[in-house]
């Protein structure tokens, strides 16, 4: 029996499609069939459902429209509530500052004004300030937030020397990914921008006056950069046992952090402190690169003063910090202080009129001091210092192709030009020439 043509080729088909049916998947191959179908699973349960438009950072919210209608522009009346409706309604894009400046405070028994409670970008118009006028609290507090931009506005409080105060006008704790940008701080009775325990940060372009204790504080942060900052007029705080101390910028037991071209004048305290933070471990790998320091002093405590400040735990002292290129000029005690920094690299500073000895080394193993100009060391006559100073037992402190000189252009100096060791005979290298018996 001869069937037509045309049923033929439908015929075939169906049968290979029995054929198959009837014999099953291989084992190996229903395995990879089953791990294929239970990544596919996975994968779609594990993928995040799609966010609204305002999660992705396509919004732009305006503060402005959250504000009464005929809302004052000249910080008069205070605009906390309506800030904080306009960041919730914020997160996942950009809150955007009216161009006139905003009064707000901490309602009581809180110790900020506003909180950002999720990642967004928080951004200024030329004239958008946040004044704050009763002090002791934080204008502006993130924690744990992963992708916080905050750029381009004031953030104005009060002047004065403030006591036993622990917080920044811009305060961040935790989280990552997160942008100070081209912020003006005007005024603070503790710091201006203080950031910890947060990875990947970034502070740059920033203007901090009147901060008074560190314009800039960053501590225990994993990665992150302090770039290109202007602090002046800071320092002057009372400690809890009555010393004053400040510090233009201070890094406290952070990792991988880059403290590069910043300008530092006319403050108290110390220029740049870099240190062991409070039951924290010590710093590592903190570059302190190309800063201009100058005219910081601390007439009221003394020891907590020179233009970069590095000390340490005796516990971990092992830093491998790099101070190269800063320029440093009349700047307490010391231009350069080092203690307990073990592994340092010290190369290609200028230090100009210390009071005391140029560079000083502490208690430190394995550093090198190289290609440095020291100027016009011990300029207030204190006696018995040099341009560098080695002490307390410091090891393999290698010195080499530094140029110790004074010069009557600068104040007059009375320290000798050379190197003072008095460590173990033999313990550090240093040029015969450059020694002072």
């Amino acid at each position: 029996m001869h069937l037509p043509r045309w049923t033929v080729y439908p015929a075939l088909a169906l049968l290979a499609v029995m054929l198959v049916m009837a014999f099953p998947e291989p084992h190996g191959d229903s395995h990879r069939g089953a791990a294929r179908s239970a990544r596919r699973s996975a994968r779609t349960r594990s993928m995040p459902i799609a966010p609204p438009e305002a999660a992705i950072g396509t919004s732009v919210v305006h503060a402005a429209d959250y504000l009464p209608a005929g809302f004052p522009h000249d910080a008069s009346v205070d605009a906390t509530r309506y800030l904080q409706v306009a960041l919730e309604n914020a997160v996942g894009g950009r809150l955007v500052l009216p161009a006139y400046p905003l009064l707000v405070s901490a309602p009581p028994g809180r110790q900020w004004c506003l909180r950002i409670p999720g990642p967004l970008e928080l951004v200024g118009t030329p004239g958008s300030a946040l004044v704050e006028r009763a002090g002791a609290v934080q204008v502006l507090r993130a924690e744990q937030v992963d992708g916080l931009t905050l750029r381009d506005f004031a953030v104005r409080g009060l002047h004065t020397p403030g006591h036993s105060l622990a917080h920044g006008l811009v305060q961040v704790t935790f989280g990552s990914d997160v942008r100070i940008s081209n912020l003006s701080i005007d005024g603070s009775d503790a710091d201006g921008i203080a950031i910890a325990g947060a990875r990947n940060v970034t502070v740059d372009g920033c203007v901090v006056r009147g901060a008074a204790k560190s314009g800039i504080y960053v501590s225990d942060c994993d990665g992150g950069a302090v770039t290109a900052n202007t602090v002046e007029g800071f320092g002057g705080h009372i400690a809890p046992d009555g010393s004053v101390n400040g510090a233009g910028i201070q890094l406290s037991s952070n990792t991988d952090v880059s403290c590069r071209d910043n300008l530092i004048r006319s403050g108290t305290g110390m220029g740049i402190l870099c240190n062991a933070g409070r039951d924290s471990s010590q710093p590592l790998m903190t570059t302190i690169t190309g800063n201009r320091i100058h005219d910081v002093a601390n007439e009221a405590n003394r020891a907590a003063s020179s233009g970069i400040h590095c000390a340490n735990s005796s516990a971990d002292k092992l830093t491998n910090t790099l101070i190269a290129g800063n320029l440093i000029q009349h700047c307490g005690l010391h231009g350069i202080y080092l203690s307990m920094h073990s592994g340092s690299h010290v190369f290609g500073n200028t230090v100009t009129e210390s009071e005391r000895s140029g560079i000083v080394v502490s208690a430190c193993e394995d550093v090198e001091l190289r290609d440095n100009l020291v100027r016009n060391s011990d300029v207030s006559a204190f006696g018995g210092q040099a341009s560098i100073y080695l002490l307390n037992a410091s090891r393999g402190v290698h010195v080499a192709g530094n140029r110790l000189v004074n010069s009557n252009v600068y104040a007059e100096a009375h320290g000798f030009t050379g190197v003072i060791d008095t460590c173990e005979p033999g313990a550090n290298d240093i040029p015969a020439e450059d020694c002072v018996e």
